[in-house]
């Protein structure tokens, strides 16, 4: 049998939707924090709906993220705690503005909470005006400033393999190229995975790259890949997951059969295995691009050939 809703004048049926978002004191609290971050409210505004809103704000690190977490997260606790005194305390008091006091508590444990949190990640520019708002100190950490990433080239008498992998919606596809250390591409490829993550088809295309160097006769490898993930892998400083040691034992084992290092690259160092693993994407299908056709993919190598350097930018 459903109980009656303590928080309401109307005293109607208690539940989870109700008590946390639907109900005359939750009404008043979720709208003061609607309207100080200048948020809207979901299609169907259900707890689970208005918490992934909440918690989708901000970059993680942020203190905009800490604060767009800290508040849904105290609005459900001191709701919580409300119904509870009144159900349960025989000589509680129910006060008329029993809303603004809940605002209250919220907005002091964010004032008080963000005081020790220490952020690595800068927040957004409209952040500044909610923190102002809630009187909060905005302190990001400063700005980084942008580094210059080259493509690197390999030693004499080695190629360079840049490989990339790309998932999106479930599809994988992953791409490669094979350079020389002037910059001459001597094997290009994408291939599409079907379904599958991103770090299963970072995996493969560092598995096709090997194979494709070592069936043309290069035997002296550097790898090239922006994945710090396949790095530690390659090297066996983290753990491999085991739907992926399959791949990876097929990479050892050509790595003993052959001279083959590995080096971690930012991404800006690795556009031309990113724009095939693209492709893949795109196309669905398997194939090389043509760099007398693909504008764009002519521009990344021709960069790369004149050592132009891309920026990275730091958050």
């Amino acid at each position: 049998m459903a109980s009656r809703c303590s928080c309401c004048t109307d005293l109607g049926i208690e539940s989870i939707q109700h008590l946390f978002i639907q109900g005359d004191l939750a009404a008043v609290v979720w709208k003061h924090f609607m309207m100080i971050t200048r948020q809207s409210w979901p299609r169907f505004r259900t707890t689970s709906s208005v918490l992934n809103l909440w918690f989708s704000m901000g970059k993680v690190g942020s203190l905009e993220r800490f604060i767009y977490t800290l508040i849904p997260v105290s609005i459900l606790w001191e709701l919580w705690r409300e119904r509870c005194r009144r159900r349960f305390e025989d000589n509680y008091t129910v006060k008329i503005s029993q809303g603004e006091h809940i605002i209250f508590r919220v907005r002091y444990w964010a004032l008080r909470l963000s005081k020790f949190f220490i952020p690595s990640t800068r927040s957004s520019d409209s952040f500044s005006q909610v923190a102002m708002s809630l009187g909060i100190l905005h302190n990001d950490p400063p700005v980084k400033p942008p580094i210059l990433v080259y493509w690197t080239r390999p030693p004499d008498n080695w190629v360079a393999l840049n490989t990339d992998g790309a998932a999106c919606n479930n599809h994988a596809a992953g791409g490669g190229i094979v350079r020389d250390r002037h910059g001459v591409h001597l094997a290009i490829f994408f291939t599409y995975y079907g379904n599958g993550t991103n770090n299963e088809a970072e995996s493969m295309a560092i598995l096709e790259g090997i194979s494709l160097c070592k069936s043309l006769g290069y035997c002296n490898i550097l790898i090239l890949t922006d994945s710090n993930l396949c790095f530690k892998w390659f090297y066996k400083v983290f753990k491999i997951p085991w739907p992926l040691r399959v791949w990876w034992k097929k990479i050892w084992d050509f790595a003993t059969s052959c001279q083959v290092t590995i080096e971690h690259t930012y991404r800006e160092g690795n556009y031309a295995a990113d724009h095939l693993a693209s492709l893949g994407i795109k196309h669905r299908g398997d194939g090389a691009a043509n760099c007398q056709v693909d504008n764009k993919f002519k521009q990344i190598l021709v960069g790369d050939r004149l050592n132009i350097p891309n920026i990275r930018f730091r958050q």
